[in-house]
């Protein structure tokens, strides 16, 4: 019996390069949701990459015993590529590894 969930957040932004990922992480905020780029610096919740790198980023977590994952898409909520990507993408290719 579980008795204690271990759960991660993470605010992600996905695209089919990193540097586009960063590019739209760094174009969203300011004019959508009103939070400054500089307020997220060093947020290690702040995941930017292909839905590989995401889906790896979160298998790397599930070895060390973290089985839920909450996505905020508060800054991503105008990104319905990144909501998208995360369901259709990147949640399969989690649930089927090993």
């Amino acid at each position: 019996m579980r008795l204690i969930e271990r759960t991660l957040g993470l605010k992600p932004t996905i695209r089919s390069t990193q540097a586009e990922a960063e590019r739209v992480f760094l174009d969203l905020p300011g004019a959508q949701n009103r939070t400054p780029t500089s307020r997220m610096e060093g947020d290690v919740s702040v995941w930017t990459g292909t839905p590989e790198q995401i889906a790896e980023t979160m298998l790397g977590y599930r070895k060390v015993g973290f089985d839920t994952f909450i996505a905020e898409l508060g800054r991503a909520g105008h990104d319905a590529e990144t909501m998208e990507t995360l369901i259709n993408v990147v949640k399969p290719m989690v649930e089927s590894a090993p």
